[in-house]
């Protein structure tokens, strides 16, 4: 291989490089949650998604209500015009929106969790009791239709939980579907209240993302190839003189050194 294919060998790897970080850096930031101010609920008590353009109530906003008695407030309280219940597809969303894999719970969700708690809230922490060893930082919240066709009625109600044993590491995830009966109140459990925010920001495909990052890195890498071809022009031009002064005929130097 000479010099010249080496060098078009090493450029065509940085830019397959580039572009491969290029992508994953667009990837990586088309969606985001963000802290809101409201009017009604305060400082940073609305976190946005910018993903599915939905805005979500914190849930320390409504503990210690029932879904029955959150349900009245939604029909009455001026306070709550605009928000409604979550569907349980759209809780999902904003767990998988956030990084959190719907496990539970695993080392990788901890960071992912521990973030999304700091936006919505933590309802709950529970301290290590005989005979469980673990200490639970939860956030728990109501969403959904009610079950009306059981005895009791029920609410379903995610939790998103932190468990931190007294030895070892801690692992994070989500127990999605628990229920508890309509009228069960508790200051450990909210509600996920969601309204229609900004719009979305649609997620561009793949493929027209590898195409652009490629599109870019192509015209820098023209660059370099140009630059190159005219360093190389350069330094042939001054091998060619070299050569030129090295072909002088010896009568000429001889001359020259009597003359000196």
């Amino acid at each position: 291989m000479n010099i010249c294919d080496r060098k078009l060998t090493k450029q065509i790897v940085f830019c397959v490089v580039a572009a491969g970080i290029l992508f994953t850096k667009t990837v990586s930031g088309v969606a985001a949650l963000i802290a809101v101010d409201d009017p009604v609920f305060g400082p940073a008590s609305v976190t946005a998604d910018t993903t599915t353009g939905l805005e979500w109530l914190d849930l320390t906003q409504t503990t210690n209500l029932s879904h029955l008695q959150m349900t009245a407030l939604l029909a009455s309280d001026v306070r709550f015009e605009g928000w409604r219940y979550a569907a349980s597809s759209e809780v999902e969303s904003l767990f998988t929106d956030a990084g959190i894999s719907l496990l539970c719970c695993s080392a990788q969700n901890v960071v992912p969790v521990t973030n999304l708690q700091a936006l919505l809230g933590v309802t709950v922490i529970q301290q290590p009791s005989p005979p469980s060893p673990l200490t639970l930082i939860g956030s728990l919240g109501y969403y959904g239709l009610p079950i009306l066709n059981s005895n009791p009625p029920l609410a379903n109600f995610d939790l998103l939980e932190i468990q931190v044993p007294i030895d070892g590491a801690a692992v994070a995830g989500v127990q999605l579907g628990l229920m508890q009966p309509l009228d069960f109140a508790s200051p450990g459990i909210g509600s996920y209240l969601v309204r229609t925010g900004l719009p979305a920001v649609p997620e561009p495909s793949s493929g027209i993302l590898l195409l652009s990052a490629l599109a870019a890195i192509a015209g820098y890498c023209r660059k370099i190839a140009r630059k190159e071809e005219t360093t190389e022009g350069a330094v042939g031009a001054v091998r060619r003189h070299r050569v030129t002064l090295s072909a002088e005929p010896p009568s000429i130097r001889c001359t020259s050194t009597r003359a000196l």
